[in-house]
């Protein structure tokens, strides 16, 4: 598999049978993996269907559910972006 990744400068097209886990990406652990798979990003290719962007702000809230963040306090923008991605999972 280094070979393939020298080879194609890191990269792996979409689907590819290498792929089949979280850990199999660059960069993701096996907390990074579990975090990701508590809020539904459960393979790569779900992954790259959301961006990393989206995947981000999932682990973020999840963080804060965790640290027991209070809802008052994000402002109202951020409050209204959260409620809009949670009511589309």
């Amino acid at each position: 598999m280094r070979a393939f990744l020298w080879h194609n400068k890191g990269t792996f097209p979409k689907g590819d049978a290498f792929m089949e886990r979280l850990t199999d990406l660059p960069n993701i652990g096996p907390k990074l993996a579990e975090d990701l798979e508590k809020t539904g990003v459960t393979d790569p290719d779900r992954f790259r269907e959301l961006g990393a962007e989206e995947a981000f702000m999932r682990i973020r809230a999840l963080a804060g559910a965790a640290a027991d963040v209070k809802k008052s306090l994000p402002p109202p923008e951020r409050k209204a972006e959260l409620k809009r991605w949670f009511k589309g999972l």
